[in-house]
């Protein structure tokens, strides 16, 4: 452990002196170890902080450029997109994800719909194929692997359509 204070960097708006007090507690009682957080209301960077260690034996602080592993972010932030967009009356939970990526119906996928993908019971898997080639070459690459790929199970929704994602 490290004697010294908690490192704290950044920038926040006097209204979000709140938020940046709370930041810091939680740095500070080591409930987060290291951590960075920015809110950007239209157009204007309102909070913008970063605190804590990047590392455990707390030696090395966090800087406005250390890159976090993060895991299952974009599940939240689809599922948002997506709803605001159900509210727009722009997507459509019933319809097939094919009405709107025809590539997807490929391969025995043709059934599957949208709600189904939200809630994760399409019966298709997490990756296609070994993700690692496309890296170099974007989600283009990504993309069309996920329409080329087959099911691995049933579409787990089809008995219980009402249960999910309503």
């Amino acid at each position: 452990m490290n004697d010294h204070p908690t490192p704290l960097g950044g920038t926040c708006s006097a209204r979000f002196d709140p938020l940046r007090e709370l930041f810091a507690a939680k740095l500070e009682s080591g409930e987060d170890l290291g951590a960075s957080l920015a809110v950007n209301i239209d157009g204007e960077m309102v909070v913008d902080l970063w605190g804590g260690w990047a590392d455990e034996a707390r030696t090395v602080p966090w800087t406005e450029n250390t890159i976090p592993c993060v895991f299952s972010t974009t599940k939240a932030m689809t599922s948002l997109a997506a709803l605001v967009l159900v509210d727009r009356g722009e997507l459509d939970l019933d319809a097939t994800v094919a009405r709107y990526w025809p590539e997807f119906a490929a391969r025995g996928k043709e059934g599957i719909k949208v709600r189904h993908l939200l809630s994760h019971t399409s019966g298709v898997p997490n990756r296609a194929g070994d993700a690692a080639p496309c890296r170099a070459v974007g989600s283009t690459c990504l993309t069309s692997r996920r329409s080329l790929s087959v099911p691995v199970s049933p579409l787990r929704s089809q008995s219980k359509e009402k249960s999910s994602c309503r």
